[in-house]
């Protein structure tokens, strides 16, 4: 585990005076002029979001804790590599984890109302899968930008580790006992033979974000703008469907094995029609959203073992939780 904070940075009383003189110069540097008071959007244990009204429009600060303070460099990758659908970032402070964005639009989730949101989705998963295309010819320049490599070959090696870190974190209502630890540990050829059956569809490496939700696109327009990288990752492109099909069946009522979500599966699979047949881009689908589950784990690890104490304690249960739902895809043959 790294280095566990002592408190937050943004409950520091220091904090937010050296992030209004970083936001104040940085605003002049791009000629811009505040109109209004910096407020508070989002303050969440693993970042905090500000908004500084200006000339220019509103503009977004963001902080991240050490661990996630790699997003400013990666966005600003993924911005070169996809310019029109990644939000890019205006200035950045590398060695705090700040950076500045502009007011993007309104979220996908603020426009979903009820009876054209699966038209939406397929759109958005579909240049979400576009992408991830162009992206995964710089998957070495995105690992040297901070993402963690989860590539398949190293998903066993990362889930030993990970069961094994899981023991140092706080007791939860998810947490395993001993018998259940040694259980799953003993998963792991499981787990290096469902990513080896993965890798061998073919698919490139590329990003991962790891969180992708309507709350995290952004809609203007007729088009839709990814941000929200402190998640993403270098891994098997198809993990991202683990997020994106569990909001779709909590949120608009997908259910497994329904012709919606065959639907919405080939929305996102029909960009990848170079990388083999329908039957075998749903077959790897099929795979990834198995075995993807042990991604979520790694990227809430990423997160908890930063916080402070009590932090630690209120979010732990996030990685044994997805653990259990890895477990019994193993388990499942």
């Amino acid at each position: 585990m790294t280095r566990q904070l002592a408190e937050l940075p943004w409950a520091r009383p220091d904090w937010r005076p050296r992030a209004q003189a970083w936001i104040d110069a940085q605003l002049a540097g791009l000629g811009l002029t505040a109109t209004g008071a910096v407020d508070e959007v989002k303050l969440r244990p693993w970042s905090a979001v500000l908004r500084a009204p200006t000339s220019g429009g509103d503009v977004y600060f963001k902080a991240n804790l050490p661990a996630l303070a790699n997003e400013p460099g990666l966005t600003r990758v993924l911005a070169r590599i996809d310019p029109v659908h990644v939000l890019p970032v205006l200035a950045e402070e590398p060695g705090e984890g700040w950076m500045l964005q502009s007011d993007g639009g309104p979220t996908m989730r603020s426009r979903l109302d009820g009876h054209d949101d699966l038209c939406r989705w397929e759109r958005m998963l579909g240049l979400y899968a576009e992408l991830q295309m162009r992206a995964s010819a710089h998957a070495e320049e995105l690992l040297g930008a901070g993402a963690p490599d989860r590539r398949p070959g190293e998903l066993r090696m990362l889930f030993e580790r990970l069961v094994d870190a899981e023991r140092g974190l706080p007791a939860s209502t998810e947490t395993f006992s001993g018998d259940e630890h040694a259980r799953l540990g003993a998963l792991a050829g499981r787990v290096e033979e469902m990513a080896a059956e993965l890798d061998a569809f073919g698919l490139p490496l590329s990003v991962d974000h790891s969180d992708l939700h309507a709350g995290n696109v952004l809609a203007p327009g007729d088009t839709y703008v990814f941000f929200d990288w402190h998640e993403a990752a270098v891994t098997h492109p198809f993990f991202s469907m683990v997020v994106a099909m569990r909001w779709l069946a909590h949120n608009h009522g997908v259910a497994a094995g329904s012709p919606e979500e065959r639907r919405l599966h080939d929305a996102y699979l029909d960009p990848w029609a170079e990388f083999g047949s329908v039957a075998s881009r749903r077959a790897a689908l099929d795979v990834a959203l198995r075995v993807g589950t042990l991604t979520r784990a790694l990227g809430w690890m990423r997160v908890i073992e930063d916080l402070p104490a009590a932090e630690q304690a209120e979010w732990a249960e996030y990685v044994p939780g997805w653990l259990r739902d890895l477990w019994a895809e193993l388990e499942r043959r």
